[in-house]
């Protein structure tokens, strides 16, 4: 329930941005379909945005492995998903 939370406040927060730099970045995104243009997308959402921020709560706060783990696989899969909507949202 709490992936599908952070899937919709992506849509609804994160979208009119994302949707922004996925037209101007579609051409150059790898991917023979817009569903794998979208996750390719959302990969590297995950990686320039999600991955350095778990990355800094868990250097920065006193947080178990497994809970910075957890969140890290969260984000992960909620940047895929967001990027797979977009990607179909805007063939």
């Amino acid at each position: 329930m709490a992936l599908l939370r952070r899937v919709f406040s992506f849509l609804q927060s994160g979208f009119p941005f994302s949707r922004e730099l996925y037209i101007l970045g579609s051409t150059s995104i790898p991917g023979s379909t817009p569903l794998r243009r979208g996750v390719a997308f959302g990969a590297l959402v995950f990686l320039v945005g999600g991955l350095p921020g778990n990355l800094g709560n868990f250097i920065l706060l006193n947080l178990p492995v497994a809970l910075s783990l957890s969140w890290t696989v969260e984000t992960l899969v909620a940047s895929l998903a967001g990027g797979a909507v977009i990607g179909l949202l805007l063939k």
